[in-house]
């Protein structure tokens, strides 16, 4: 599965079941997932992180969203 680091949360692209869904990402750290849809990026659901850490991690994925949105059309395209 393929990961990016970014601003001390991990940021994944799962390959399974994913193939026809809109550019996203899932974000752990600090116990918990954020799911981060990429085109505009913005939270789509949030698995138990705490509300600063979902902040922070917004930020990171918008800091990072160039990068993020490549991994992600490198493995499922456009």
């Amino acid at each position: 599965m393929p990961k990016l680091e970014i601003d001390g949360f991990d940021a994944y692209v799962f390959l399974r079941g994913e193939r026809g869904h809109r550019p996203h990402v899932h974000v752990f750290g600090n116990n918990g997932e954020l799911v981060v849809w990429l085109d505009p990026v913005s939270e789509r659901e949030n698995r138990g992180m705490k509300l600063s850490d979902a902040r922070r991690a917004l930020r990171a994925v918008a800091q990072h969203r160039d990068d993020l949105l490549k991994l992600w059309r490198h493995y499922h395209g456009d």
